[in-house]
């Protein structure tokens, strides 16, 4: 009878043991596995059968205590998500503003190339200033980085030297354009013998 006894009472604790504590601990096992399987795979969180039950003793605080960490991870990589994503994005719009950049670097790059040969085209020739009887000539000009709109010009008409310089506001091809046709415009003149 004592052996009997001692049978359901095992039994029993057993019983009891087994749905307070012994499956609490399975399914709280269960739901960190499917956690950590939502983590690896950035899928939302789960529902947590641990978490549906709720307990009033040591394993209910460490199935609540999982479930804010759980939240905290998962909030956190949310965030790291979005910030990734601001970040992506920031390099994108970098990687456009540095092409247009690159882009207009190459086309100032060739307006001043063209603004420095019109510039050196335009300045007056070594024949031109050697024909000047009586006088000797010598010139030289350094253009800045930023070129076009410099003028210097010695013209001999009717025996007399002119000599013409002149810095056109602003630079590039634009003022260079403005420095060519202020040299046309003072050559036409004199050749045309207007001196007003």
């Amino acid at each position: 009878m004592v052996l009997i006894i001692s049978a359901v009472l095992t039994i029993t604790t057993l019983a009891v043991l087994a749905t307070t504590v012994i499956t609490p601990i399975l399914r709280l096992r269960e739901d960190l596995i499917a956690a950590g399987e939502a983590i690896s795979k950035d899928q939302p969180t789960p529902l947590f059968y641990s978490a549906i039950v709720k307990r009033q003793d040591e394993l209910g605080d460490v199935i609540a205590a999982f479930n804010q960490m759980f939240k905290q991870i998962w909030q956190a990589m949310v965030e790291r998500k979005q910030a990734e994503q601001a970040l992506a994005e920031a390099n994108q719009e970098i990687t456009v503003l540095n092409q247009k950049l690159t882009a207009e670097n190459f086309r100032m790059s060739a307006e001043l190339a063209v603004s420095r040969k019109l510039q050196q085209m335009l300045l007056p020739k070594e024949h031109e200033l050697n024909q000047i009887p009586g006088l000797e000539i010598a010139g030289f000009m350094e253009p800045a980085t930023e070129v076009g709109g410099d003028y210097y010009d010695v013209l001999n008409h009717n025996g007399n030297v002119k000599i013409g310089i002149g810095d056109v506001t602003g630079h590039g091809l634009e003022s260079g354009v403005v420095m060519l046709m202020t040299q046309t415009a003072t050559r036409t003149l004199l050749a045309n013998n207007e001196t007003d």
